[in-house]
Formats: structure tokens, C-alpha cells, sequence
């Protein structure tokens, strides 16, 4: 089985930071081949995320495809919307 790229940027912060262990080691890594892109110091990982639509960071993606993580609904407001 041929593995997909999943990558994870973020800004190196030290909430971020702490986080890649998690995020990284949690995909199948017979499925996936994970990077760690800091979009603030790697020249080539600003274009490559852009180029995936990542807008804010902290953002992983699979297989190309963005998942937004730091633009979404504050918890009070999805549990007010209930």
C-alpha cells in the first residue's frame, strides 16, 4: 500500500510544539508518511501549505486536504446553539 503525505504546520509556539508528538504519532504510519512544516522558518513549507488552502495554523493536512483547526466556533457558542 502506497502511503499518503500528511503534514502539520504551525506558528512553533510552545502549545504547538508540545502537541506534535500527538499529532504526528497519531496517524497509521503504514498509511501515512507525516511531516512537520513551520511555515514561519521553512522557506518551502509556506508555499506547499497555501497551496493546500491552510489559512490560520495550527493546521494538519491528509492526503492534501486541509483540516482547520483554529478557525472554527467557540465551545460556548456551539453549546449555546444546542
Amino acid at each position: 500500500m502506497m502511503t499518503r503525505k500528511a503534514a502539520f504546520g504551525h506558528a512553533g509556539c510552545a502549545a504547538r510544539n508540545g502537541a506534535e508528538p500527538q499529532i504526528t504519532q497519531a496517524p497509521d504510519p503504514a498509511r501515512y508518511a507525516v511531516e512537520l512544516v513551520h511555515p514561519g522558518t521553512d522557506p518551502f513549507g509556506s508555499p506547499g501549505a497555501e497551496a493546500a488552502g491552510i489559512v490560520p495554523v495550527p493546521a494538519p493536512t491528509i492526503g492534501g486536504a486541509p483540516l482547520q483547526i483554529n478557525s472554527g466556533a467557540a465551545l460556548a457558542e456551539v453549546k449555546s446553539a444546542a
